[in-house]
């Protein structure tokens, strides 16, 4: 596709923080994007690294570079690329995963093609550090209501992350960025950004295409979560979601689950995927914390498979 400035202007949003080698690949996928009407907003959160080295080493003039003098919050990073877009559009890229050629002109085409829904998404690959498929997930539905967006998400866990999705830049701007929803390491704080956006249009409309490649490896979440920390904000996080959803017939279901069974959903989630992280970085680290994990899995009952998770071990 041409560079065809009658086209509307597209940001894509990379927040970045010591991920040089990554973030080279990154932006190399961004711009060999089929539609060419985009500006690429890097804001690099006081690397450490050689990260301004390679990006001031690329010379497009599509790129917005910006450096913080200090390292400020991932929430404020992420709503520091949102103030600084000039595009109609926005979408957001994580610094180690990988665009398809045709990310941008596919979810586009969706917005022509559904011009009264909040959010247009796509499918996503998870891939290793060495590009190795380690799984595919496609199966959105094609159209979904902004209640029923959120339903999928809290009830059936379907994949969601701070990349994937297409919006209007001026919505973003309009509820102020995201939100601090008070867990550590900025957890959900994307979900609920996308939550308040569902419901600037009619709903959510997604491709069934693969568009994007989200990196997993062992530090792509940062910091370990401290579990107790996380435990004592879901009632916060509660209460913010029941605060947003509107009372209707249709979304008595959704307000129920979330009171009463969304929170033993947040915990055991958040252990199994925090016992994991342990097992892969120290078996003593991971040995020594199991009375904690034993305890709080007790105490919210939860769905968990302990052959599964303390297997790991082994």
């Amino acid at each position: 596709m041409d560079n065809n400035p009658n086209l509307p202007k597209v940001t894509i949003g990379v927040p970045t923080l010591n991920r040089a080698k990554l973030l080279s690949d990154c932006l190399e996928s961004c711009l060999s994007q089929t539609y060419q009407n985009f500006e690429i907003v890097i804001s690099n959160n006081a690397s450490s690294d050689n990260t301004e080295e390679i990006v001031k080493g690329i010379n497009d003039n599509r790129i917005q570079y910006h450096s913080q003098s200090c390292t400020i919050s991932a929430i404020d990073n992420w709503n520091y690329c949102i103030n600084s877009a000039k595009g109609e559009y926005f979408t957001f890229v994580s610094d180690d995963d990988i665009l398809e050629p045709s990310y941008i002109e596919e979810l586009m085409n969706l917005s022509k093609e559904y011009p009264n829904a909040s959010l247009w998404r796509c499918g996503l690959r998870s891939v290793d550090i060495d590009n190795n498929i380690l799984w595919e997930y496609s199966q959105f539905p094609e159209f979904v209501s902004p209640i029923k967006f959120i339903e999928n998400r809290i009830q059936t866990n379907s994949p969601q992350f701070l990349p994937g999705f297409l919006c209007k830049t001026e919505n973003m701007k309009e509820i102020n960025g995201f939100e601090d929803v008070g867990f550590p390491g900025a957890l959900y704080s994307d979900d609920y950004f996308w939550f308040r956006l569902s419901f600037f249009g009619e709903g959510v409309v997604s491709t069934n295409q693969i568009l994007w490649n989200y990196r997993t490896h062992l530090n792509h979440m940062g910091a370990f979560i401290d579990i107790e920390v996380f435990n004592k904000n879901v009632p916060n996080y509660i209460n913010l979601l029941t605060s947003l959803i509107p009372r209707s017939e249709s979304s008595s279901d959704l307000l129920d689950f979330i009171k009463y069974h969304y929170p033993e959903r947040l915990i055991t989630d958040r252990l199994k995927i925090e016992m994991k992280r342990q097992s892969r970085k120290s078996k003593l680290g991971y040995a020594l914390k199991i009375p904690l994990y034993f305890g709080l899995i007790k105490k919210y009952k939860g769905n968990v498979r302990y052959q599964e998770i303390f297997g790991n071990l082994l």
